[in-house]
């Protein structure tokens, strides 16, 4: 029975350093110090995929508001951000974004339920940021 002990106390102890880890690891982290990083994130109350452009290019597909955040990574300098649903590509939303080294932002696309149109939210500091990734 004593030898019993010893492996349930390893694969407890194991599994507290593992739990341990993985919350110290949540958060912001920044990815690449030479680049910035955007968190893509879908809020709307509507149906449908959509997909996201970053100077022309398709940078995430088929994204929904069950979706978690996507983390992209941008050059310094402004970028053209095109949303267009997923299903016949017609465009819902645009934006032009300014973005430094070594920081931190959120793009949000989002509806009011009131609205008929569509946002697109591009905001920074990330205190804001970390309070909209939580749903706060």
């Amino acid at each position: 029975m004593k030898n019993l002990k010893l492996p349930a106390l390893t694969a407890t102890l194991l599994l507290t350093a593992t739990f341990t880890g993985a919350q110290a690891q949540t958060g912001q982290q920044v990815l690449n110090p030479d680049n910035a990083n955007v968190y893509f994130l879908v809020d709307t109350g509507r149906a449908g995929a959509v997909d996201l452009f970053v100077d022309g290019q398709k940078v995430v597909a088929h994204a929904l508001a069950t979706d978690t955040p996507t983390l992209l990574t941008l050059t310094p300098g402004n970028h053209d951000i095109l949303v267009k649903t997923s299903y016949d590509g017609v465009t819902i939303a645009q934006n032009t974004v300014d973005v430094a080294t070594n920081e931190n932002y959120a793009l949000a696309f989002g509806n009011d339920d009131s609205a008929v149109d569509y946002d697109l939210t591009f905001m920074s500091g990330s205190h804001t940021i970390q309070q909209y990734l939580n749903g706060e």
